[in-house]
Protein backbone atom coordinates (compact mmCIF):
# COMPACT_ATOMS: atom_id res chain seq x y z
CA UNK A 1 0.00 0.00 0.00
CA UNK A 2 1.52 3.68 -1.42
CA UNK A 3 1.34 6.57 1.81
CA UNK A 4 -1.00 8.91 1.17
CA UNK A 5 0.11 12.11 -0.27
CA UNK A 6 -0.68 14.43 2.56
CA UNK A 7 1.25 12.91 5.54
CA UNK A 8 3.65 14.80 6.96
CA UNK A 9 7.29 14.49 6.76
CA UNK A 10 7.38 15.15 10.88
CA UNK A 11 5.09 12.29 11.72
CA UNK A 12 7.50 9.88 9.49
CA UNK A 13 10.59 10.97 11.03
CA UNK A 14 8.73 10.72 14.63
CA UNK A 15 7.66 7.31 13.66
CA UNK A 16 11.29 6.35 12.88
CA UNK A 17 13.03 8.05 16.16
CA UNK A 18 10.31 5.96 17.61
CA UNK A 19 11.28 3.08 15.84
CA UNK A 20 15.11 3.33 16.60
CA UNK A 21 14.70 3.74 20.35
CA UNK A 22 12.92 0.21 20.63
CA UNK A 23 15.88 -1.30 18.72
CA UNK A 24 18.03 0.03 21.14
CA UNK A 25 16.43 -1.06 23.87
CA UNK A 26 16.11 -4.79 22.59
CA UNK A 27 20.17 -4.34 21.67
CA UNK A 28 20.99 -2.81 25.56
CA UNK A 29 18.41 -6.01 26.53
CA UNK A 30 21.07 -8.14 24.16
CA UNK A 31 23.66 -7.12 25.55
CA UNK A 32 22.66 -8.15 29.14
CA UNK A 33 21.86 -11.67 27.94
CA UNK A 34 25.13 -12.34 26.43
CA UNK A 35 26.45 -10.72 29.63
CA UNK A 36 24.36 -13.12 31.56
CA UNK A 37 25.35 -15.96 28.96
CA UNK A 38 29.58 -14.86 29.84
CA UNK A 39 29.20 -15.73 33.80
CA UNK A 40 27.41 -18.73 33.49
CA UNK A 41 30.35 -19.63 31.09
CA UNK A 42 32.90 -18.27 33.32
CA UNK A 43 31.01 -20.49 36.50
CA UNK A 44 31.18 -23.43 34.41
CA UNK A 45 34.91 -23.23 33.48
CA UNK A 46 35.79 -22.22 37.47
CA UNK A 47 33.85 -25.24 38.99
CA UNK A 48 34.10 -27.76 36.28
CA UNK A 49 30.38 -28.09 35.56
CA UNK A 50 28.43 -28.36 32.47
CA UNK A 51 26.82 -25.44 31.17
CA UNK A 52 23.58 -24.19 31.40
CA UNK A 53 21.47 -21.03 29.96
CA UNK A 54 20.68 -19.17 33.33
CA UNK A 55 17.40 -18.87 34.41
CA UNK A 56 16.39 -15.82 33.22
CA UNK A 57 16.66 -16.73 29.06
CA UNK A 58 13.82 -18.40 27.88
CA UNK A 59 16.00 -20.10 25.15
CA UNK A 60 13.60 -17.92 22.65
CA UNK A 61 15.38 -16.01 19.45
CA UNK A 62 14.07 -12.66 19.35
CA UNK A 63 13.23 -11.12 16.10
CA UNK A 64 15.15 -9.37 13.90
CA UNK A 65 14.44 -5.65 14.04
CA UNK A 66 13.06 -4.12 10.74
CA UNK A 67 13.08 -0.52 9.12
CA UNK A 68 10.83 -0.56 6.55
CA UNK A 69 11.20 1.53 3.32
CA UNK A 70 8.08 3.87 3.89
CA UNK A 71 8.99 4.36 7.53
CA UNK A 72 12.35 6.18 6.55
CA UNK A 73 10.82 9.83 4.60
CA UNK A 74 12.22 13.05 5.90
CA UNK A 75 14.95 10.76 7.88
CA UNK A 76 18.56 12.93 7.11
CA UNK A 77 20.73 10.90 5.04
CA UNK A 78 23.42 11.05 7.81
CA UNK A 79 23.51 10.91 11.79
CA UNK A 80 23.53 14.10 13.55
CA UNK A 81 26.88 15.52 13.69
CA UNK A 82 28.58 16.31 17.06
CA UNK A 83 32.01 17.92 15.16
CA UNK A 84 31.64 19.70 12.31
CA UNK A 85 32.60 17.50 9.04
CA UNK A 86 34.55 15.10 11.38
CA UNK A 87 32.22 12.97 13.39
CA UNK A 88 28.74 11.49 13.82
CA UNK A 89 26.81 10.23 16.67
CA UNK A 90 27.09 6.36 16.94
CA UNK A 91 30.59 6.64 14.42
CA UNK A 92 33.30 3.97 15.48
CA UNK A 93 36.77 5.64 14.96
CA UNK A 94 40.51 5.80 15.95
CA UNK A 95 42.68 8.86 16.17
CA UNK A 96 46.22 7.27 15.72
CA UNK A 97 49.86 8.39 15.07
CA UNK A 98 53.71 7.25 15.86
CA UNK A 99 54.64 7.73 19.03
CA UNK A 100 55.34 11.69 20.61
CA UNK A 101 52.92 12.85 17.56
CA UNK A 102 50.52 14.24 20.32
CA UNK A 103 47.54 11.85 19.49
CA UNK A 104 46.43 11.50 23.15
CA UNK A 105 46.59 14.76 24.07
CA UNK A 106 44.63 16.00 20.42
CA UNK A 107 41.88 13.62 21.46
CA UNK A 108 41.64 15.27 25.04
CA UNK A 109 41.40 18.34 23.18
CA UNK A 110 38.74 17.15 21.13
CA UNK A 111 36.51 16.04 24.05
CA UNK A 112 37.39 19.05 26.24
CA UNK A 113 36.00 21.06 23.14
CA UNK A 114 32.49 18.70 22.78
CA UNK A 115 32.33 18.85 26.42
CA UNK A 116 31.96 22.87 26.17
CA UNK A 117 29.92 23.12 22.58
CA UNK A 118 33.25 25.79 21.87
CA UNK A 119 34.91 24.71 18.12
CA UNK A 120 37.71 22.01 17.60
CA UNK A 121 40.34 23.47 15.15
CA UNK A 122 37.56 25.63 13.85
CA UNK A 123 35.05 23.32 13.33
CA UNK A 124 31.61 23.68 14.83
CA UNK A 125 30.55 21.36 17.79
CA UNK A 126 27.45 20.21 19.84
CA UNK A 127 27.98 19.95 23.05
CA UNK A 128 27.64 16.65 24.87
CA UNK A 129 28.81 14.70 27.88
CA UNK A 130 31.91 12.69 27.12
CA UNK A 131 33.29 10.04 29.22
CA UNK A 132 37.37 9.26 28.61
CA UNK A 133 38.28 5.60 29.37
CA UNK A 134 42.29 6.16 30.04
CA UNK A 135 44.16 3.18 32.67
CA UNK A 136 46.92 5.83 32.47
CA UNK A 137 45.30 8.52 33.63
CA UNK A 138 47.95 10.67 35.43
CA UNK A 139 48.82 12.36 32.36
CA UNK A 140 45.49 13.05 31.28
CA UNK A 141 44.39 14.67 34.94
CA UNK A 142 47.05 16.88 34.13
CA UNK A 143 46.30 18.02 30.30
CA UNK A 144 42.58 18.11 31.88
CA UNK A 145 43.78 19.94 34.10
CA UNK A 146 45.48 22.81 31.48
CA UNK A 147 43.09 22.67 29.12
CA UNK A 148 40.15 23.83 32.19
CA UNK A 149 42.80 26.89 33.31
CA UNK A 150 43.71 27.69 30.01
CA UNK A 151 40.28 27.76 28.80
CA UNK A 152 38.64 29.63 32.09
CA UNK A 153 36.38 26.47 32.75
CA UNK A 154 35.80 25.60 36.13
CA UNK A 155 33.92 22.42 35.29
CA UNK A 156 32.29 20.37 32.10
CA UNK A 157 30.28 17.12 31.83
CA UNK A 158 33.66 15.48 31.13
CA UNK A 159 34.24 12.13 32.97
CA UNK A 160 37.78 10.11 32.99
CA UNK A 161 37.40 6.40 33.71
CA UNK A 162 41.09 5.93 35.09
CA UNK A 163 40.31 1.87 34.89
CA UNK A 164 41.59 -0.79 32.48
CA UNK A 165 38.87 -2.51 30.07
CA UNK A 166 39.18 -5.83 28.04
CA UNK A 167 37.25 -5.50 24.95
CA UNK A 168 38.10 -9.09 23.94
CA UNK A 169 37.11 -11.06 27.11
CA UNK A 170 33.11 -10.50 26.63
CA UNK A 171 30.71 -8.19 27.24
CA UNK A 172 31.10 -7.48 30.64
CA UNK A 173 33.25 -4.13 30.21
CA UNK A 174 30.51 -3.01 27.42
CA UNK A 175 27.71 -2.97 30.13
CA UNK A 176 30.51 -1.09 32.74
CA UNK A 177 30.99 1.43 30.03
CA UNK A 178 27.45 1.78 28.98
CA UNK A 179 26.88 2.10 32.71
CA UNK A 180 29.34 4.88 33.29
CA UNK A 181 27.99 7.03 30.87
CA UNK A 182 24.22 6.66 31.73
CA UNK A 183 25.98 8.32 35.47
CA UNK A 184 27.85 11.06 33.71
CA UNK A 185 24.63 11.99 32.09
CA UNK A 186 22.88 11.32 35.65
CA UNK A 187 25.61 13.39 37.53
CA UNK A 188 25.88 16.27 34.78
CA UNK A 189 22.41 16.55 33.27
CA UNK A 190 23.66 16.26 29.51
CA UNK A 191 23.34 13.81 27.62
CA UNK A 192 26.68 11.66 26.66
CA UNK A 193 27.67 12.51 23.00
CA UNK A 194 31.00 11.33 22.93
CA UNK A 195 33.31 8.04 24.27
CA UNK A 196 37.07 8.17 23.82
CA UNK A 197 39.49 5.02 24.77
CA UNK A 198 43.03 5.10 25.34
CA UNK A 199 44.78 3.48 23.90
CA UNK A 200 43.30 0.44 21.87
CA UNK A 201 45.37 -1.36 22.41
CA UNK A 202 45.63 -1.25 26.39
CA UNK A 203 42.00 -2.33 25.93
CA UNK A 204 42.04 -5.76 24.45
CA UNK A 205 43.33 -7.98 27.07
CA UNK A 206 44.70 -11.07 25.39
CA UNK A 207 42.98 -10.18 21.72
CA UNK A 208 46.18 -10.78 18.90
CA UNK A 209 45.63 -6.85 17.28
CA UNK A 210 46.88 -8.94 14.02
CA UNK A 211 44.46 -11.16 13.54
CA UNK A 212 40.81 -10.70 12.21
CA UNK A 213 38.72 -13.00 14.32
CA UNK A 214 40.12 -11.35 17.52
CA UNK A 215 39.93 -7.99 16.04
CA UNK A 216 36.48 -8.35 14.71
CA UNK A 217 35.20 -9.23 18.08
CA UNK A 218 37.24 -6.05 19.51
CA UNK A 219 35.47 -3.81 16.63
CA UNK A 220 32.04 -5.54 17.65
CA UNK A 221 31.89 -4.49 21.52
CA UNK A 222 33.36 -0.57 20.12
CA UNK A 223 29.76 -0.68 18.35
CA UNK A 224 28.01 -2.40 20.84
CA UNK A 225 29.25 0.75 23.20
CA UNK A 226 28.13 3.20 20.25
CA UNK A 227 24.52 2.04 19.82
CA UNK A 228 23.69 1.41 22.94
CA UNK A 229 25.19 4.55 24.72
CA UNK A 230 24.40 6.18 21.21
CA UNK A 231 27.72 7.78 21.27
CA UNK A 232 30.54 8.35 18.92
CA UNK A 233 33.39 6.04 20.47
CA UNK A 234 36.93 6.44 19.32
CA UNK A 235 39.74 5.02 20.37
CA UNK A 236 43.27 5.99 20.81
CA UNK A 237 46.03 3.81 18.17
CA UNK A 238 49.57 3.88 17.37
CA UNK A 239 50.87 3.40 14.07
CA UNK A 240 53.75 1.17 12.74
CA UNK A 241 56.97 1.29 13.70
CA UNK A 242 58.24 0.64 9.99
CA UNK A 243 55.26 1.55 7.36
CA UNK A 244 54.60 5.01 7.07
CA UNK A 245 51.19 6.06 7.18
CA UNK A 246 49.27 2.60 8.46
CA UNK A 247 48.55 1.93 12.26
CA UNK A 248 49.26 -1.56 13.50
CA UNK A 249 46.96 -4.36 13.82
CA UNK A 250 44.38 -6.54 11.30
CA UNK A 251 43.62 -5.02 7.82
CA UNK A 252 39.61 -5.68 9.54
CA UNK A 253 39.74 -2.77 11.60
CA UNK A 254 40.08 -0.45 8.80
CA UNK A 255 36.77 -1.70 7.02
CA UNK A 256 34.81 -1.75 10.33
CA UNK A 257 34.94 1.63 11.95
CA UNK A 258 33.66 4.69 10.55
CA UNK A 259 36.27 7.35 10.54
CA UNK A 260 40.03 7.59 10.97
CA UNK A 261 42.07 10.74 12.33
CA UNK A 262 45.89 10.21 11.45
CA UNK A 263 48.15 13.00 14.21
CA UNK A 264 51.63 13.50 12.74
CA UNK A 265 54.04 15.90 13.88
CA UNK A 266 55.22 18.22 10.72
CA UNK A 267 59.03 19.38 11.81
CA UNK A 268 59.43 21.65 8.87
CA UNK A 269 56.28 24.09 9.89
CA UNK A 270 56.52 23.32 13.43
CA UNK A 271 52.54 22.05 13.95
CA UNK A 272 50.75 18.98 14.25
CA UNK A 273 48.33 17.94 11.12
CA UNK A 274 45.43 16.15 11.91
CA UNK A 275 44.40 14.65 8.52
CA UNK A 276 41.29 12.36 8.00
CA UNK A 277 41.85 9.10 7.12
CA UNK A 278 38.37 8.25 6.57
CA UNK A 279 34.79 9.45 6.87
CA UNK A 280 32.31 7.20 5.82
CA UNK A 281 29.39 9.45 6.26
CA UNK A 282 30.49 12.70 4.84
CA UNK A 283 32.56 12.80 2.13
CA UNK A 284 35.77 14.32 4.10
CA UNK A 285 38.08 12.10 3.58
CA UNK A 286 41.15 13.92 2.81
CA UNK A 287 40.59 17.20 4.93
CA UNK A 288 43.73 18.44 7.09
CA UNK A 289 43.84 20.64 10.07
CA UNK A 290 46.88 22.47 11.58
CA UNK A 291 47.45 22.54 15.74
CA UNK A 292 49.94 23.89 17.50
CA UNK A 293 50.90 22.80 21.20
CA UNK A 294 51.35 25.41 23.44
CA UNK A 295 52.99 24.51 27.00
CA UNK A 296 50.91 25.84 30.30
CA UNK A 297 52.14 25.75 33.79
CA UNK A 298 49.70 23.50 35.88
CA UNK A 299 52.36 24.35 38.86
CA UNK A 300 55.76 23.05 40.36
CA UNK A 301 57.00 19.84 41.38
CA UNK A 302 58.21 18.74 44.67
CA UNK A 303 61.55 20.42 43.78
CA UNK A 304 60.08 23.88 43.12
CA UNK A 305 60.40 23.38 39.15
CA UNK A 306 57.55 24.67 36.93
CA UNK A 307 55.28 21.70 35.55
CA UNK A 308 53.43 22.03 32.51
CA UNK A 309 50.91 20.40 30.00
CA UNK A 310 50.39 20.78 26.57
CA UNK A 311 47.35 22.83 25.08
CA UNK A 312 46.26 22.76 21.56
CA UNK A 313 45.94 25.99 19.58
CA UNK A 314 44.78 26.30 16.09
CA UNK A 315 47.64 26.85 13.86
CA UNK A 316 48.01 29.43 11.38
CA UNK A 317 51.31 28.18 9.21
CA UNK A 318 50.17 26.29 6.29
CA UNK A 319 49.04 22.96 5.73
CA UNK A 320 51.28 19.98 3.80
CA UNK A 321 49.39 19.29 -0.10
CA UNK A 322 47.04 21.63 -1.77
CA UNK A 323 46.49 24.54 -0.13
CA UNK A 324 49.70 26.02 -1.66
CA UNK A 325 48.90 26.08 -5.23
CA UNK A 326 52.06 24.95 -7.59
CA UNK A 327 52.13 25.97 -11.19
CA UNK A 328 53.49 22.63 -12.17
CA UNK A 329 50.83 20.39 -9.70
CA UNK A 330 50.90 18.39 -6.82
CA UNK A 331 54.05 16.02 -6.84
CA UNK A 332 52.05 12.42 -6.32
CA UNK A 333 53.54 9.26 -5.82
CA UNK A 334 53.65 6.49 -8.44
CA UNK A 335 50.87 4.34 -7.33
CA UNK A 336 48.31 7.88 -7.16
CA UNK A 337 49.53 8.45 -10.77
CA UNK A 338 48.54 5.40 -12.25
CA UNK A 339 44.99 5.52 -9.79
CA UNK A 340 44.15 8.72 -11.21
CA UNK A 341 45.05 7.94 -14.71
CA UNK A 342 42.46 4.79 -13.79
CA UNK A 343 40.14 7.76 -12.99
CA UNK A 344 40.42 9.39 -16.17
CA UNK A 345 39.57 6.44 -18.02
CA UNK A 346 36.63 5.47 -16.47
CA UNK A 347 35.35 9.43 -16.11
CA UNK A 348 35.86 9.48 -20.19
CA UNK A 349 33.81 6.29 -20.50
CA UNK A 350 31.19 5.77 -17.55
CA UNK A 351 30.95 9.68 -16.24
CA UNK A 352 27.51 9.77 -14.92
CA UNK A 353 25.73 13.10 -13.34
CA UNK A 354 25.56 13.08 -9.36
CA UNK A 355 22.55 14.17 -7.59
CA UNK A 356 23.22 17.11 -6.06
CA UNK A 357 24.04 16.96 -2.31
CA UNK A 358 25.67 19.21 0.28
CA UNK A 359 29.19 17.56 -0.84
CA UNK A 360 28.56 17.11 -4.46
CA UNK A 361 27.73 20.50 -6.30
CA UNK A 362 24.98 20.78 -9.02
CA UNK A 363 25.76 19.17 -12.52
CA UNK A 364 28.80 17.15 -11.19
CA UNK A 365 29.50 13.91 -13.24
CA UNK A 366 31.57 11.06 -11.16
CA UNK A 367 32.37 7.55 -11.42
CA UNK A 368 31.76 4.74 -8.60
CA UNK A 369 34.35 3.84 -6.27
CA UNK A 370 33.97 0.07 -7.10
CA UNK A 371 34.24 0.47 -10.16
CA UNK A 372 37.34 2.82 -9.75
CA UNK A 373 38.98 0.18 -7.40
CA UNK A 374 38.15 -2.95 -9.94
CA UNK A 375 40.16 -1.75 -12.57
CA UNK A 376 42.79 -0.50 -10.44
CA UNK A 377 43.22 -4.26 -9.31
CA UNK A 378 42.66 -5.56 -12.85
CA UNK A 379 44.86 -3.35 -14.91
CA UNK A 380 47.90 -4.01 -11.74
CA UNK A 381 47.03 -7.21 -10.70
CA UNK A 382 49.13 -9.17 -8.31
CA UNK A 383 51.40 -11.84 -9.64
CA UNK A 384 49.62 -15.28 -9.26
CA UNK A 385 50.80 -17.43 -6.61
CA UNK A 386 49.66 -20.97 -5.50
CA UNK A 387 50.14 -20.35 -2.15
CA UNK A 388 47.32 -19.34 -0.33
CA UNK A 389 48.34 -17.36 2.10
CA UNK A 390 50.87 -15.58 -0.07
CA UNK A 391 48.02 -14.72 -2.38
CA UNK A 392 46.58 -13.63 0.58
CA UNK A 393 49.31 -11.46 1.43
CA UNK A 394 49.29 -10.17 -2.10
CA UNK A 395 45.66 -9.01 -2.46
CA UNK A 396 46.09 -7.00 1.09
CA UNK A 397 48.94 -5.36 0.02
CA UNK A 398 47.20 -4.15 -3.50
CA UNK A 399 44.51 -3.00 -1.74
CA UNK A 400 46.38 -0.79 0.83
CA UNK A 401 48.19 0.55 -2.44
CA UNK A 402 45.26 1.14 -4.30
CA UNK A 403 43.70 2.90 -0.44
CA UNK A 404 46.67 5.06 -0.16
CA UNK A 405 46.90 6.16 -3.50
CA UNK A 406 43.55 7.12 -3.79
CA UNK A 407 43.52 9.14 -0.05
CA UNK A 408 46.32 10.56 -1.55
CA UNK A 409 44.53 12.28 -4.50
CA UNK A 410 41.64 13.18 -2.13
CA UNK A 411 44.48 14.88 0.13
CA UNK A 412 45.55 16.53 -3.01
CA UNK A 413 42.20 18.13 -3.77
CA UNK A 414 42.48 16.40 -6.92
CA UNK A 415 39.50 14.25 -6.16
CA UNK A 416 36.12 14.03 -3.53
CA UNK A 417 34.13 11.55 -2.93
CA UNK A 418 30.62 10.83 -1.34
CA UNK A 419 31.01 7.69 -0.15
CA UNK A 420 29.55 6.07 -3.64
CA UNK A 421 31.28 7.98 -6.39
CA UNK A 422 34.21 10.41 -6.72
CA UNK A 423 34.91 13.44 -9.32
CA UNK A 424 37.09 15.64 -10.19
CA UNK A 425 38.13 18.97 -8.25
CA UNK A 426 40.19 20.65 -11.29
CA UNK A 427 41.24 19.51 -14.07
CA UNK A 428 45.15 20.09 -13.13
CA UNK A 429 47.22 17.15 -14.25
CA UNK A 430 49.93 16.27 -12.01
CA UNK A 431 53.52 16.45 -12.42
CA UNK A 432 55.19 13.76 -14.88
Amino acid sequence: MTAEPDVKIDADATKYADLIERNETRRVQQLNAEQRLYEAKRKERANGHAFELPEESDGKREALPMIFARDVLGVPESPPQIVEDLICRGETGLVWGEPEAGKSTCALHLAACVATGTPFLGQRTVRCGVLYVAPEAAGVRQRLHALMRHYGHDDMPLAIVPASIDLFAGVVDVDRIVDAAHTLEEQTGVEVGLIIIDTLAMSIGDADENASRDMGKVLRNLQNIAQAARAATLAVHHATKNARGEYRGSSAIRGAIDVEIEVTLDEAVGVRVLTVRKQRDLGTTGRKFAAKFVPFEIGVDQWGKPQTASVIESADAPLPGPRTPKVTGPKLSRHAKNALSIFDELFAAKAEVLAETSIAPRGVKGVKLDDWRARYYHRFATEATDDPKEAKNRREAKRKEFDRARDDLYAENILRANGVHAWRMGRTKPDA
